[in-house]
């Protein structure tokens, strides 16, 4: 009787174990490397929980400050001493709250900065492309000072792996302004940054106008960037909410979008709640800087 041919199976169980030998070789890396995997998930997670403790708690600080100074105005025109008695207990509590956020807000910003590799003006971010959107509306006269430091406190710390673009709204001309250009973005090498520091010495000079928020936030979205950070000291010619629909809708959280309150940003209420809930829906935090 003929001897059947028998190299076939012994092929195909020589791909057995190779398939076999693979596939535990990747099981036993898989094992390996989940633990690292979930530290990862885990951290992300972590620093989206603080980002949005971080948005939460600045809201409630904006808050408290608010009542505080309405307890005292009540208290120093109240001439009955049981009323006047009663005001005095409301600022207390209203200061120690107060006090208490900002310690809270301290706390959160550390552990920000701890959690990502940069942060511009406490505001943390993975990102290494920017786009300013300056607000250059007349009112930023009063607060130009503040406007100039927080600009150069975002361009300090970058290097030439970091990429910058500006658009000033409002201005004397009345329309947007570029640098270095329209649609371009520029790697903060020290020539490069020399000549950015000159345009935004230059920027106060052309303040005057409204705030066409909209129109600058709309432009910013067309850049070839990962992040956006609006500043800005007053609300938006267009209604707030609508802007806030509008570029959430767009942006579909593609880019961050920080915010900073300028100068007296605490006064008005609706600016506040416009540069949180934008920053809020959009991956961002919100920010202020005042005198």
């Amino acid at each position: 009787m003929r001897r059947p041919n028998r190299s076939l199976e012994v092929f195909s169980l020589s791909a057995l174990d190779l398939f076999a030998s693979a596939l535990g070789a990747f099981i036993i890396i898989s094992i390996m490397l989940f633990p690292y995997y979930g530290k990862k998930i885990k951290a992300e997670e972590t620093l989206q929980q603080l980002e949005e403790e971080l948005s939460l708690a600045r809201i409630d600080s904006v808050n408290a400050q608010r009542k505080a100074d309405k307890a005292i105005k009540k208290a120093a025109s109240s001439a009955d001493p049981v009323k006047l008695k009663k005001e005095q207990k409301k600022l207390k509590e209203a200061k120690a709250k107060l006090e208490k956020l900002k310690k809270r807000l301290a706390a959160l910003n550390k552990q920000a900065k701890r959690a990502v590799p940069f942060a511009l003006l406490g505001l943390p971010t993975k990102s290494n492309s920017f786009v300013l959107a300056v607000d250059m509306s007349g009112s930023m006269r009063d607060y130009t000072d503040i406007m100039l430091k927080a600009l150069f406190r975002i361009i300090e710390p970058l290097d030439s792996a970091s990429r910058i673009g500006i658009i000033g709204f409002g201005g004397k001309a009345g329309k947007l302004e570029f640098w270095p250009s329209e649609d371009r973005t520029s790697r903060m090498t020290n020539s490069n940054k020399s000549k950015l520091k000159q345009y935004i010495n230059n920027l106060p000079s052309r303040f005057g106008g409204g705030t066409p928020t909209l129109s600058a936030l709309q432009k910013a979205l067309t850049y070839d960037v990962k992040s956006i950070v609006l500043l800005s000291d007053g609300r938006p010619r267009t209604p707030w909410k609508s802007i806030v629909d509008e570029i959430s809708l767009n942006n579909k959280r593609t880019k961050e979008i920080h915010t900073v309150g300028i100068g007296d940003y605490v006064q008005d209420r609706a600016l506040v709640e416009f540069l949180n809930m934008l920053a809020i829906k959009n991956k961002g935090n919100f920010v202020g800087m005042a005198r």
